[in-house]
């Protein structure tokens, strides 16, 4: 990776976003520039920082969803790289995940080596899923699910 970047670090896990930020900062190029723990304070970051990526938990994100909040962070999202962080369990809503603008998502449960995979590789711009999550979203690629499909864009779109 050339040259330092910004990240912000987001979540409600505080273990999980300390062990992250120390396996992050022993590499050169990241620089964390804060953790948040709250929706609030994660949007007023991005407003002050404008931040290269933000890494987000699955459960903060959760809190956002239907909250002004969310429409805040969806207009940043073009600009600012995001990369979610989510557990196998919560791999339903994939698809919902992609259409906000998440780059990558990487499961909590892996090695923390893949959480650094992904944000090299969102970085230069590409997108980056752990294999699980590739699995699950060609499989559902191949055999779509209707409830996941009204889900995100409501039934009437689903029957047309």
């Amino acid at each position: 990776m050339a040259g330092k970047f910004n990240i912000i670090l987001a979540g409600k896990r505080q273990l999980i976003l300390d062990g992250l930020k120390e396996k992050i900062n022993a590499d050169k190029h990241p620089n964390i520039i804060t953790i948040e723990t709250s929706t609030r304070s994660l949007v007023n970051q991005i407003k002050i920082t404008f931040p290269d990526i933000v890494i987000i938990d699955q459960i903060l994100f959760s809190e956002m969803l239907y909250t002004s909040y969310q429409d805040v962070l969806k207009k940043f999202s073009p600009w600012v790289k995001m990369i979610l962080i989510t557990e196998s369990q919560t791999l339903v809503n994939l698809k919902y995940y992609l259409q906000f603008g998440f780059q990558s998502i990487v499961l909590v449960e892996n090695d923390i080596d893949e959480l650094v995979t992904a944000i090299r590789k969102t970085k230069q711009g590409e997108y980056y899923f752990s294999p699980e999550v590739l699995k699950v979203l060609i499989e559902d690629y191949t055999h779509p699910r209707s409830d996941t499909y009204s889900t995100i864009f409501g039934e009437s779109k689903v029957r047309i």
